[in-house]
């Protein structure tokens, strides 16, 4: 699978993920350092890193300068399909965003949905999908670019799961209509018994992060490594 380029993949302090594109991304959760390689001689390494919310004034002590993107972590979607717990964003983090910026430095606002039932709830229903999208697109006017964090390990009705594509497709299409450019990207779950993301909804997305850690725990109906490099997990 592919969106807009090739899949890279690199090692993140003992954790494997992944990005398909032109780019090399190495991530850690806080602020981010690694190594990365790509299979395309003209991909430049980049360092991305989750910001949490919990963080507060901690990155002033950071030296941002070796970033190229951070990504705020997190706002969270409700039952409602509206923009529920913000935790500050954006207001509490204008000064977080004017260094960004003052840096050339990518921020992008992640948004969560951890719950099988409560996407059922928005993405099985025509108008929570439609609320979402317009709070999204409102959401994008404070930073370059939004990142869906829907970690689903369930199965889901087909019904919800059209729509979901159909509103990654919406997303995609308002976010190209802004006054600037703003990127889509997406983190994809280890071990799901759906995938949420098919060949053509990958194609709207300018970079999946794939995670590589978790490959098994307590719960699992198997032992095995946590961040196996090779082989079925």
């Amino acid at each position: 699978m592919t969106a807009r380029g090739s899949v890279a993949t690199f090692l993140l302090s003992g954790l494997l993920w992944a990005v398909l594109r032109a780019t090399a991304v190495t991530m850690l959760g806080g602020l981010a350092f690694g190594l990365a390689w790509a299979n395309e001689p003209a991909a430049r390494l980049q360092v991305w890193g989750y910001y949490p919310w919990w963080l507060g004034e901690h990155w002033r002590s950071r030296n941002l300068s070796i970033y190229d993107r951070l990504k705020f972590f997190e706002v969270e979607i409700d039952a409602q399909g509206q923009l529920g717990q913000r935790n500050g964003w954006p207001q509490r983090w204008q000064e977080l965003q004017a260094a960004a910026h003052a840096r050339g430095l990518g921020l992008d606002v992640t948004v969560t949905l951890f719950s099988a039932s409560r996407f059922e709830r928005i993405f099985g229903n025509s108008k929570r999908r439609q609320r979402l999208l317009t709070e999204l697109l409102r959401l994008a006017t404070g930073a370059q670019g939004i990142h869906l964090d829907v970690e689903i390990f369930d199965n889901v009705s087909a019904r919800a799961l059209a729509g979901f594509r159909a509103f990654c497709a919406a997303l995609r299409s308002g976010l190209n209509q802004r006054g600037t450019a703003k990127t889509l990207t997406a983190f994809g779950v280890m071990g799901a018994q759906v995938d949420l993301y098919d060949r053509a909804t990958l194609a709207q997305l300018d970079h999946i992060v794939l995670q590589g850690y978790d490959s098994h725990h307590l719960e699992s109906p198997r032992s095995g490594p946590v961040a196996a490099l090779r082989g079925p997990y």
